[in-house]
């Protein structure tokens, strides 16, 4: 970037702003884009080199009026384009964001103060995915986060899951969710009083640092007389890839207080062998990008036999989510896959209409 004068802010942590300090209408939109990508390639090239190892940049640019900087917009809406180009697959990439969205913006910056100042639980609830096994029958189930955005659209599920773990405020919801899947099978317990079906509650990293996190998930069991070998908690591979030190201690923890751990999105990441047959797991859940790839009973789906095969051989209960056809079903079941989760047999469930299929059930 030698011809164009630039300053870098460290916002924090990995998080840095590259800033142009030459007026916009001098700026060669062409030339801009060219330059940051080959300081980029040649920052990247050289670190490599060095640490032997291949590095990456997620980054997004754009071009911003002076009201947008002043009023303090700018970064919310950088920080929202990028995670958008993540989820999308873009991770490792250098986009120009032709058109961030201020609206969204403004929407996001909203919900971020309003969790802060207090979260409104009337508009969460929790719905529950059943687990099918081979004999086509209820095995499991997975509890899942639902939130009422009639007043904050567009945004969605993932936006609100994104804000609540920047603020903080996720940790709070986790046990909101736990509270509601406890209270849930204790009231099935009034109607089958040996119900002794596992219910799967996801953890995010935030989540994994809170320091009372395990102490509070035994006295939520207690509090609704709920063994805590019914609940496992589920983490994805790419948290536990990128925090396994955290983690370990935490897996170690909750497994010793009797949940269950599963590693979920799992073959999406970059998970260490040797740590994964270190850890005290109990199932791997094989992503749902794997999974819609399967459209032949013959066909061949190395990843996921390999998934299977690893599975089996590590004593551990391997689950296929996001099956939503029979070709799918079929194949896994040939390869001996031990649970179903998915749209081809079940869409997540409100509390009441899951408490009929399991009662009815029993």
């Amino acid at each position: 970037m030698q011809d164009l004068p630039v300053r870098i802010y460290r916002v924090g942590g990995d998080l840095f702003i590259i800033k142009s300090i030459q007026p916009i209408e001098k700026i060669n939109y062409a030339n801009v884009k060219e330059s940051v990508h080959d300081a980029f390639s040649i920052l990247l090239d050289s670190l490599s080199q060095q640490l032997k190892h291949k590095l990456s940049i997620s980054a997004v640019m754009s071009l911003f009026e002076s009201d947008i900087v002043k009023n303090g917009a700018m970064l919310p809406m950088l920080e929202d384009a990028l995670k958008n180009y993540k989820q999308a697959g873009k991770s490792g990439e250098l986009i120009f964001v032709e058109n961030t969205n201020y609206g969204r913006t403004v929407k996001v910056a909203a919900l971020a103060q309003s969790m802060l100042s207090g979260l409104d639980y009337s508009k969460l609830s929790v719905v529950y995915q059943p687990k099918i096994n081979a004999s086509d029958e209820v095995d499991s189930a997975e509890a899942l986060l639902r939130w009422d955005n009639v007043n904050s659209e567009p945004l969605n599920l993932l936006d609100f899951i994104g804000v609540a773990e920047s603020t903080g405020v996720i940790v709070d919801i986790g046990y909101f969710v736990l509270k509601q899947t406890c209270e849930m099978l204790k009231s099935i317990r009034q109607c089958v009083p040996d119900f002794h079906k596992k219910i799967s509650v996801n953890l995010s990293i935030r989540q994994l640092a809170d320091t009372k996190l395990v102490e509070t998930f035994e006295a939520i069991c207690k509090q609704y007389n709920v063994p805590t070998q019914q609940i496992i908690f589920e983490v994805t591979e790419s948290v536990m890839a990128e925090n396994i030190n955290l983690l370990t201690s935490v897996i170690y923890a909750l497994k010793t207080a009797g949940f269950g751990i599963a590693i979920d999105d799992f073959g999406t990441g970059q998970s260490n062998l040797s740590y994964l047959s270190q850890l005290p797991i109990n199932e791997l859940k094989i992503d749902k990008s794997f999974i819609d790839k399967i459209n032949s009973e013959e066909g061949e789906y190395p990843i996921v036999d390999t998934v299977i095969s690893m599975a089996k051989a590590m004593k551990l209960k391997v689950v296929a989510e996001g099956v939503e056809t029979i070709t799918q079903a079929n194949y896994l079941r040939s390869k001996s896959c031990d649970l179903i989760q998915g749209y081809y047999f079940y869409k997540p469930m409100p509390h009441d209409e899951w408490l009929k299929l399991v009662t009815d059930d029993s």
